[in-house]
Order: structure tokens, then sequence, then C-alpha cells
């Protein structure tokens, strides 16, 4: 499968940030001082998951104005760019586990399951919330993969113990043997928040051509083909897009494109 450019810039990227979040933490830096939970943009911008920012308002009753800024920062940023924009462009989950579909694709592997439905991920996201209102403490946050896999990068593994590589394990084992991005489609509570702003996201992938244009054409690369469906149908977008631009590098005519969105009145 040929890459196209929208492949290598949003791995440029991810690789980009997450570089600089390496220079800021072995060397003392104040570019991107954090990790993906919570980190300070050159010293003085916060910016705060708002998952982890509702379960600990939710658990503690009350949040630190620097968390609260936070979280309206990035909430603001996606309302802008795309609420899933961060799984396609930032995780750096989402480029392991897109690596696991890769290799799967080069030894053969076929999987046999199709992933638990899209709406799996809302009832999860319910769920953290709930079990951090119930229990007072942010309990998703301790195995988030997210932030398990920052740490073990930034920080040389620290806080993550042998449970926590099990995690990232059975996650990496899931994408290569048995479900296509079956994590983050169907289980991700942070994908479920974002595509929920991705509902009302400014920024958004449509179709310049008519309705007759063919999913089938774009299943290989489209991580969401039901966010797809959707948008070759020019119906109403569902949120669940993660701005990866796949489709449009497949569509070389133009017939799939990155635009803004038109708000009906």
């Amino acid at each position: 499968m040929k890459y196209g450019k929208w492949w290598w810039a949003r791995r440029i990227t991810a690789v980009a940030i997450l570089s600089i979040f390496v220079i800021s933490a072995y060397f003392k830096r104040k570019l991107l001082v954090g990790d993906y939970s919570g980190s300070t943009l050159l010293g003085v911008i916060p910016l705060t998951d708002p998952l982890m920012a509702a379960q600990s308002f939710l658990a503690t009753g009350g949040l630190y104005k620097t968390a609260a800024l936070g979280s309206a920062v990035v909430i603001v940023f996606y309302l802008l760019a795309g609420g899933r924009a961060f799984c396609g462009w930032v995780c750096p989950l989402g480029v392991l586990l897109d690596f696991a579909h890769w290799l799967s694709r080069k030894l053969s592997i076929r999987k046999p399951f199709q992933g638990f439905p899209v709406e799996t991920k809302y009832y999860f996201m319910a769920a953290t919330l709930a079990a951090a209102l119930a229990s007072g403490v942010a309990l998703y946050e301790m195995y988030n993969p997210v932030s398990i896999l920052a740490r073990a990068i930034l920080f040389a593994g620290l806080g993550a113990g042998l449970a926590s590589w099990l995690v990232i394990g059975a996650l990496f084992h899931y994408e290569l043997a048995v479900a296509r991005t079956g994590w983050c489609r169907s289980l991700c509570p942070l994908g479920a928040f974002l595509a929920i702003l991705g509902r009302y996201s400014l920024a958004q992938v449509a179709a310049t051509g008519g309705r007759e244009m063919d999913i089938r054409n774009y299943v290989e690369v489209c991580p969401e083909p039901h966010a797809l469906k959707l948008i070759l149908n020019k119906e109403r977008p569902s949120g669940e897009c993660v701005m990866c631009g796949a489709c449009v590098d497949r569509a070389a005519d133009g017939a799939i494109r990155f635009g803004i969105r038109k708000f009906r009145k």
C-alpha cells in the first residue's frame, strides 16, 4: 500500500510531539513539560486531558484552576481541529497499534473479529466517570494505556509495572491478531469524549463527489469506515472521524478533502 502525503504528515507530527516531550524531559527544557494527560507548553500554556479533568472533578468535587484552564484549551483546540484529531495525529498508542496492524498485514494474519460495536466506548467512558464518582479516585488513569506508554517512554518506565505492561501487550496483540482498530474504534473512552466534540468541530473531512461514491474503495485505508460512510453519503457527521486523511490521499482526484464545516440553520 502506498502512503500518501497526509499519512506522512500525521506520522511526522506524532513523532515531533513525542520528541519535544522527550527533549523537555531528558534535557530539562520548558518546551512541552509533562505528558499526554497534563502538560505545560513553553512554560506558560497548560494542556490537560479533558477526560482526566472530568474524572478528577467527579472524584474530588473540585478542580485546580490550571487543570480547568488546560482542559478548556484542549477542548477549544479540538473543536477547531476536529474532535478525534488527537487520535489520528497525536496519540502515541495509536502509532503503536497502527504498527501492529501493518505487521499483521505483512504476516498475512487474518483477524477473526470485527471488534465490539462503536458505541461500546461511550459506555466505557460513562463507566470511567461513574467509577471516579463512586471511588473518589480517577481509577481509569491508573491503567490508561496512553499514559502508561507515555510514562514508559518519557520517564524510563517509571510507574509502568508488570500489570501496566500487560495492558499494552494485550492491546498490541489484540490489534495484531484479533481486530482492526479494536481499541481505538470501539473501546477507548478518551476517543468517545473527543468524538462528542467532533460532532461540532469546525474542521471536517468532506466528500465533494456525488452520493454514488463507493465506500469499498476506501475501506482498506480508513480506520473508521462507519464514519466514512456518513461522509460519502453527506449525512450529519458522527464525530468518529480521526481526521487522518487516508481517504483524502486515496481520492487523488479531490473527491474527498479537508474543509470547514458548514453549519445548517
